[in-house]
């Protein structure tokens, strides 16, 4: 009870900090966000990107490319809250939400302590790099929960079966169309 208590309370803390003034700070869009909700918007009305490619797996963007994950994962974000920093951001919450969780579960999987397990859900939910991009609409946050979700489960399918093995490689086929890298 008292390990649901603290956990509810690290969930608590990370949902603060994030969405306080999310829309206010930082003050406006970087352009790489910028082009993330660009592009999530342009797919959402016409099923293009900026340049006219339907659908794409790879979206060019100042002269680089980004994964489609984060972008898609935008555009559902837009349709819901329409077009604002507020979507373009919120996927990045969404994400971190997801990491600060699992981070929780892995580290409970692999030191089968629920101290240790805490310790790192909290100490990530207050590391500097974890805040900033978790407040802000970059595709890191998909590539490292997706990461942590298939570690989870493939640690779960040696021992546990081969159904956690699908889940796993699901996982981390979505965190190489996530992020270019970490």
């Amino acid at each position: 009870m008292k390990t649901k208590l603290l956990l509810f309370g690290i969930i608590l803390l990370f949902l603060f900090t994030r969405f306080y003034k999310i829309n206010e700070i930082p003050p406006s869009l970087y352009w790489d966000e910028a082009s993330i909700g660009y592009n999530a918007y342009s797919i959402l009305l016409t099923g293009k990107d900026e340049w006219g490619n339907s659908w794409p797996l790879h979206f060019k963007a100042f002269g680089e490319y980004k994964l489609p994950v984060y972008i898609y994962a935008t555009a559902i974000s837009e349709k819901i809250f329409g077009l604002n920093d507020f979507a373009v951001r919120i996927p990045a919450i969404f994400f971190s939400f997801i990491i600060v969780i699992f981070i929780y579960f892995l580290t409970l999987k692999i030191t089968n302590n629920e101290f240790t397990a805490l310790l790192g859900a909290f100490f990530l939910t207050i590391s500097p790099w974890f805040f900033v991009f978790s407040r802000t609409g970059y595709e890191v946050t998909a590539g490292l929960a997706f990461f942590i979700v298939g570690l989870f489960y493939f640690l779960k399918s040696i021992k546990q079966g081969e159904r956690y093995l699908l889940f796993s490689v699901l996982a981390f086929i979505l965190s190489a169309y996530s992020h270019n890298g970490f």
